[in-house]
């Protein structure tokens, strides 16, 4: 019976499921996640998902469901994160426009109505290291880069209660165009009502994809996380190489959270954090005040004009993502470090010309 690859589902044969790619990914998750020692699993619902994109907007549907019946408030719940913060949480919580959640740009005081709060940590796009701010919110931990390549793994993160950690393969393997992220909760109701949500959305994640990402991970725990000390090492180097640059001129500064080092737990080594992107503030006021350039654009990112210190960068060939995406200033930008090896020799030649020309 070839249901499990090509039927929609073998939740109504629950003697097959085991047969089940579902089944087979979140052993591969729990597995990953016990030999990193990055998140206690054990006991806890897992949830799949198509992506994080996907995730964090079926946990906010689940948590803010929770909390108005809890609270016996009519809504909508409020949802927030401190600055800088992932943009496409605001645009997802606007998106649906719902009647359960809305996004604030202020820190809620009080629980009325209640509170769902981001916790992304390393943060994107600072690398900082976050915990929750308002008191009795339930929280959406996005670890997407609480791995060893990233930072040192000081200790396993434990699902308590409502909150919702949340990983993705991306950010793990590189896949991103696989489409897979997991979330881990202990609470039964809201990983039912995540997965209610994946379902009216989706059906569920496609086979092929969970293929996949099955694949990789199980490669992962069976080479004993082989990927993890490669990464690192280049990730190491790209920042040993960059800082440098930046360190010739005060037209600009580096603001990523490097330190401090710690034992990480997996590597058993002390190591610095190599975060994922570089957090660059301008300096200067004539390059704050840069206005957008409609022709150097070219529809700027995400629809979101270019001016300021990315607008700078643009302008010397550099992509970035502006400060505004985050809900801060525009004399801040972020730039990628998880390109390849031959981008990010370009991206040096270009910082070096720039920095050279300031």
């Amino acid at each position: 019976d070839s249901a499990h690859k090509i039927g929609y589902s073998l939740m109504d044969k629950p003697a097959l499921h085991f047969l089940s790619v579902e089944y087979q990914l979140q052993a591969a998750i729990r597995q990953l996640h016990a030999l990193v020692g990055n998140l206690q699993t054990r006991g806890k619902q897992v949830v799949v998902g198509v992506g994080s994109t996907m995730l964090n907007a079926a946990a906010m549907y689940a948590l803010s469901q929770n909390a108005l019946k809890a609270n016996s408030s009519n809504g909508p719940a409020r949802v927030w994160a401190v600055k800088p913060a992932y943009g496409a949480y605001k645009s997802a919580a606007q998106f649906f426009q719902s009647k359960l959640f809305e996004w604030t740009d202020d820190m809620p005081t009080g629980n009325a109505p209640p509170v769902v709060e981001f916790v992304t940590s390393p943060n994107n796009p600072d690398a900082s290291l976050r915990e929750g701010r308002v008191a009795g919110a339930a929280r959406i931990h996005d670890s997407a880069y609480y791995w060893p390549h990233y930072v040192p793994i000081t200790h396993a993160r434990e699902p308590t209660g409502s909150d919702v950690h949340i990983y993705t393969l991306s950010k793990l393997t590189g896949h991103a165009g696989t489409r897979v992220g997991w979330a881990v909760v202990e609470s039964a109701d809201i990983a039912e009502g995540m997965r209610d949500f994946i379902k009216q959305a989706a059906l569920h994640v496609p086979r092929e994809n969970q293929d996949r990402a099955y694949a990789l991970l199980r490669h992962v725990v069976d080479t004993q996380g082989d990927i993890f000390a490669w990464a690192s090492d280049k990730m190491r180097s790209k920042w040993d190489r960059v800082l440098p640059i930046f360190n010739k001129t005060d037209r600009f500064e580096v603001e990523t959270q490097l330190g401090p080092e710690n034992l990480c737990s997996f590597m058993g080594i002390r190591k610095a954090p190599s975060p994922a992107y570089l957090w660059v503030r301008c300096t200067r006021q004539d390059d704050i005040a840069l206005t957008a350039d409609a022709q150097a654009n070219s529809g700027g990112y995400r629809g979101i004009e270019l001016s300021g210190c990315a607008q700078v960068m643009k302008l010397a060939g550099i992509a970035g993502v502006p400060g505004s995406f985050y809900g801060v200033g525009n004399e801040y930008m972020r730039i990628e470090m998880l390109q390849r090896m031959e981008d990010f020799e370009i991206l040096l030649t270009l910082l070096e010309e720039l920095v050279a020309a300031s």
